[in-house]
């Protein structure tokens, strides 16, 4: 027995109807639409993060030029006060009074903070960070460790840097403000070269904290805004910019980063 098929008269019918036509053509236009909104959304993300970028390396800029006038204001009291402060000395020495001297050159240092560090490694982008955020340390009494050895070039882009290690440290530093004992952060980057001939930067942070905000999935929550926090998302994005990977680990009262680029 043998079957033929056709078209029925019924479908036929079904393919020429205009109401059915017009139907296609609005699920076609809709399929269309949908796809220019899902990369309309992937640009409108990018540029977001871009401008994310932009708005914190300016914050940091911002920052350090804060700081500097802060420097230049102290050097001009201290400027000032040289005159009284000689004669001050003029009157310790006649007097021998050792335990003055032991005075008056504490109050120096914690005037002008001669003890903070201005070169923390050869990169200028870095350095200002390490600088500024040492500087953030002294003023919240928390002990600040660095060891960057990171040359004045390098294959990563001057923002990246930047936004990754300001990000990493205005994290660290926020958390020890909550600390009621010991702050800490520790900081060790370094630029090596593998076996293969590429470079890579990678660094380890350290930091005492109080608590953290974690959602079901094991995701960070910012403690200044309501979701996800901003500065960890992108140093996610710029490690992978690099082909490299970050991890978070909260441990008893110790906060862990590591982060690794390659180039």
């Amino acid at each position: 027995m043998q079957y033929f098929f056709g078209a029925s008269p019924t479908g036929k019918r079904d393919t020429t109807d205009p109401i059915n036509t017009l139907y296609l053509f609005f699920v076609d236009a809709g399929s269309v639409l949908i796809y220019r909104i899902i990369i309309l959304t992937a640009e409108l993300y990018k540029k977001n993060t871009l401008l994310l970028t932009e708005n914190h390396a300016l914050s940091i800029q911002r920052l350090q030029y804060d700081s500097l006038n802060e420097r230049l204001e102290n050097m001009r009291r201290t400027r000032h006060d040289i005159r009284h402060h000689a004669a001050l000395l003029k009157e310790i020495r006649d007097s021998g009074d050792i335990t003055a001297l032991d005075g008056l050159i504490s109050m120096y240092i914690e005037q002008n903070r001669l003890d903070q560090p201005l070169i923390c490694c050869e990169n200028e982008a870095v350095n200002v960070v390490l600088a500024l955020y040492s500087e953030t340390a002294y003023q919240n009494r928390i002990t600040f460790s660095i060891k960057a050895d990171i040359p004045k070039d390098t294959f990563a882009d001057k923002k990246d840097l930047v936004v990754l290690f300001g990000n990493l440290l205005e994290n660290a530093a926020d958390a020890c403000k909550d600390v009621a004992g010991e702050r800490f952060i520790d900081l060790t980057a370094a630029y090596t070269e593998t076996p293969g001939g590429a470079h890579c930067l990678s660094l380890i942070l350290k930091n005492s904290f109080a608590a953290v905000s974690l959602d079901e999935e094991g995701s960070f929550h910012s403690t200044k805004h309501a979701g996800d926090g901003i500065g960890i998302n992108s140093v996610k994005s710029i490690t992978e910019k690099y082909s490299g990977a970050c991890s978070f680990t909260p441990e008893k009262d110790v906060f862990t980063v590591s982060a690794i680029l390659y180039g």
